[in-house]
């Protein structure tokens, strides 16, 4: 009764969708049924609430940190290494720190759970690029910075790279299929770009860009 409730009040994707999720919720009898469907309402909610991005100035690598500071604890990463690269000429920049603290846990957890059947490495590693700039319209183009994700897990079957960013689409047993679409969402929100390159059987590097707007 909880979740119908909770996909009644759930603002945020399509009539046919959220019909979809109650009439799951109304048939789910195991507790991985109920998970699943948990999982999904709580990223209607998040979809709901993903209006306007509030900018201001953020500290990226402190992000970036509290980011690490969680998935240290999760056990996804219980087999896992964690490296980072920070490059430190990154000044602060113009964001939503809340949204980008989405953005990289989502992202965070995903290579985690590439990585479940392994020993594997989680690299994270930032890049002040000059060379490429981000059009932020009105002739203004700034530089941007790179946030690098890269795994040494199972990689992503190359049929269906194009589509995993594609809401509702997922590979992963309990997955919503909204994760990547919303962090995808959120980056476009800043004006930047999500990118994904993958090698099945070797791993996946997702990248985000990010306009380097400053504080006036």
């Amino acid at each position: 009764d909880r979740l119908l409730t909770l996909a009644e009040a759930a603002p945020g994707g399509s009539d046919t969708q959220l019909q979809l999720v109650k009439a799951f919720a109304s048939h789910a009898s195991t507790q991985a049924q109920l998970d699943s469907v948990a999982a999904l309402l709580d990223d209607f909610l998040v979809f709901g609430r993903a209006g306007e991005i509030r900018l201001a100035p953020v500290n990226l690598h402190r992000v970036l940190d509290d980011v690490l500071d969680v998935l240290a604890v999760d056990p996804l990463g219980a087999r896992a290494s964690v490296e980072r690269h920070f490059d430190p000429s990154i000044p602060e920049l113009l964001a939503d720190g809340d949204r980008l603290m989405q953005v990289f846990l989502n992202l965070g957890r995903n290579a985690l759970e590439a990585m479940l059947d392994r020993e594997g490495k989680l690299s994270i590693s930032t890049h002040l690029r000059l060379d490429h700039r981000i059009d932020l319209g009105g002739g203004e183009r700034v530089p941007s910075i790179a946030i690098d994700f890269e795994d040494s897990g199972c990689g992503i079957p190359e049929a269906v790279r194009d589509r995993i960013a594609t809401p509702f689409f997922t590979t992963k047993p309990r997955g919503t299929g909204l994760g990547l679409a919303l962090a995808r969402h959120f980056v476009t929100q800043h004006g930047g770009v999500l990118q994904v390159e993958s090698r099945t059987g070797q791993g996946t590097r997702v990248r985000v860009l990010l306009p380097l707007r400053r504080a006036a």
